[in-house]
């Protein structure tokens, strides 16, 4: 019998947001990411930005000092920092965009579009501005206004990778996929070494089914940075669809050895694991998934569907009634549940757990699954 396992989502990375440094000719890098399909923060490269000069002294030190505890994560002290410069000088567009960062690091994101809109008011040639602000919207997913910033971005800056990269990420979470490999393939032209464009290109390839061209992608990556465990963990992906499972393996146990905490490369690890029937090793990482957080409703309904290849059902519906209890919408779960009561002749419980599956199937607009389900009804 056929368990819907539940492989987890291929990382798309983002830029992260921009300071505009007063002593610094570096942008400073900030640990946020526009659009992440798990929701976790990705720490990413800058680039570099113009240093601008203000006539106030005192402003200037308060600014810097706004930097260092910015850098050092101190938001609420960066805040009180940044609050002093512009009081000081009302004109500081830099402080305004820093501010806004700030407030986006702690999750307040209307607020930072306010920060955002103060310094391009005040500074329409702005191009950092529009392009966090960009990043904003993104989180809050309107997209379509994270385009036209993004748009605004590039038209000021032709040659800004970031918002490339950016604006095709919008467009592959719209999954307008040639639209978005249009976007990384100007950021690669751009920049040759940029390994966030070949990320996400080689995604956007998985998504168009071009398995060797997103291979080809990610191997490009790696060799420009092989500490990248998310270009691992993407390239493992990449192997399963193409039922490569060794190879699947290596590269999730490197993504693994480079980063340590990465519960979904033990996820997709134990479900390559049980690919090949090695169902204890299997177990081990979905323990550690289960380990890092016992919230995750994935990782009861994989180690559910482990326990039931080894015949281990009541293990297994405990598993499964986890995953349920954690998200009652789980729609594979509640077929898994069904198929492990039909192994154990639980005809009216199969029956209940498949007609629920089905109609969240439908629901979804999934209708491959609901005609699948709907024909396995019939033949109970």
């Amino acid at each position: 019998m056929k368990y819907f396992d539940k492989f987890a989502l291929a990382l798309f990375v983002g830029r992260a947001m921009t300071l505009a440094p007063l002593t610094l000719a570096m942008a400073l890098s900030v640990p946020g990411n526009a659009i992440e399909e798990d929701g976790k923060l990705i720490d990413a490269n800058s680039l570099l930005a113009q240093a601008r000069i203000v006539n106030t002294q005192d402003a200037e030190a308060y600014y810097n000092r706004g930097l260092d505890y910015f850098i050092n994560q101190e938001y609420t002290k960066a805040l009180a920092e940044f609050d002093q410069a512009i009081a000081i000088n009302p004109q500081f567009a830099d402080a305004y965009n820093n501010r806004g960062l700030t407030y986006a690091q702690l999750q307040q994101y209307n607020q930072a579009l306010t920060e955002f809109n103060q310094a391009i008011a005040i500074d329409a040639q702005f191009f950092l501005a529009y392009y966090n602000r960009g990043l904003t919207y993104a989180q809050l997913q309107e997209y379509d206004q994270a385009l036209t910033d993004f748009n605004q971005a590039i038209a000021l800056n032709p040659q800004f990778t970031d918002a490339y990269n950016n604006r095709g990420l919008i467009y592959a979470q719209l999954e307008e996929y040639d639209r978005a490999l249009v976007e990384f393939n100007q950021a690669i032209a751009l920049n040759s070494q940029d390994v966030l464009a070949y990320n996400n290109r080689g995604l956007t390839y998985s998504q168009l089914q071009e398995y060797d061209r997103a291979l080809a992608d990610f191997s490009q990556a790696i060799l420009l940075n092989p500490q990248d465990a998310i270009t691992y963990h993407n390239r493992g992906l990449t192997q399963v669809q193409l039922q490569k499972y060794d190879r699947a393996l290596a590269d999730f146990n490197q993504a693994i050895l480079l980063n340590p905490q990465d519960f979904l490369a033990y996820n997709n690890r134990g479900l390559t694991y049980a690919q090949l029937q090695q169902y204890d090793k299997a177990l081990a990482d979905f323990n550690q998934v289960i380990s890092f957080n016992p919230q995750d409703a994935e990782a009861y309904n994989n180690r559910g569907n482990t326990y039931a290849q080894l015949k281990q059902y009541d293990r297994a519906l405990a598993d499964l009634n986890q995953a349920l209890t954690l998200n009652t919408q789980y729609t594979e779960a509640y077929y898994n549940r069904g198929l492990i009561y039909y192994q154990l002749e639980n005809i009216s419980q199969t029956k209940k757990d498949w007609e629920k599956a089905a109609n969240l199937f439908r629901q979804q607009n999934n209708i491959q699954r609901y005609e699948f389900i709907q024909q396995k009804l019939q033949n109970l």
